[in-house]
């Protein structure tokens, strides 16, 4: 659907917030299944990183073995009066051979959560980008808004001035915003700052673009 060609300085303040109301609930419902998206490929890095962690299952494995083997080769090979003695070496041997075995076990646990986990998330993912697909195909009211405006922060923001009866116009409550933006910028305390509000100008057209080649 390509953008209407409506004059909002015509638009009566309810009207003008019917408006805002219905574009900011497209973009919220948009950003939602985005967000789910990029929560869900984090999971799913953050069980592949799992995976590739230093401690192997075969080293370990092969490490354990060793350290048996060896054990029980040079007691066979000591002489009795010398057991004693060689106690208090294997002694030490033999738990970080326990700590490596117990080491395998919890890795060979944690990876089998890990690739669990990853299946879960990927058979989730073609599903939620389905969603994502039907949020930007449902995409209506967004195209009345200019693109300069057309993003939930901004929607959220100048819809508070309509229903806090700071503005009545279009004129107006875009006035308000810029001056929001302004001050927000020389104040320099806030994550919404011109530069920012440039950034998600930019990221708007690019996602109503996107819609436009699904209508």
């Amino acid at each position: 659907m390509e953008k209407q060609n409506i004059d909002l300085s015509t638009f009566t303040r309810d009207n003008l917030r019917s408006l805002l109301s219905k574009a900011k609930d497209e973009w919220k419902k948009y950003n939602n299944c985005k967000e789910k998206i990029e929560r869900c490929e984090m999971r799913i890095e953050e069980n592949k990183k799992k995976l590739n962690e230093k401690i192997g299952v075969g080293c370990g494995i092969a490490m354990s073995c060793g350290f048996v083997l060896f054990g029980i080769l040079v007691v066979a090979v000591t002489p009795k009066d010398n057991r004693i003695d060689l106690l208090g070496v294997l002694i030490p041997i033999g738990l970080f051979g326990i700590g490596v075995i117990y080491g395998t076990v919890l890795k060979i646990k944690t990876d089998k959560e890990a690739r669990g986990n990853i299946e879960k998330e990927e058979v989730q993912l073609p599903n939620l980008q389905k969603n994502v697909k039907k949020a930007l195909s449902e995409f209506d009211k967004v195209y009345e808004i200019p693109e300069d405006f057309c993003y939930e922060y901004a929607l959220t923001k100048m819809l508070r001035y309509i229903d806090n009866y700071e503005a009545h116009s279009w004129k107006e409550v875009t006035a308000r915003y810029r001056t929001h933006i302004h001050e927000k910028t020389v104040e320099d305390n806030t994550r919404i700052t011109a530069s920012e509000a440039r950034e998600q100008t930019e990221l708007a057209r690019q996602t109503l673009n996107a819609a436009r080649w699904l209508k």
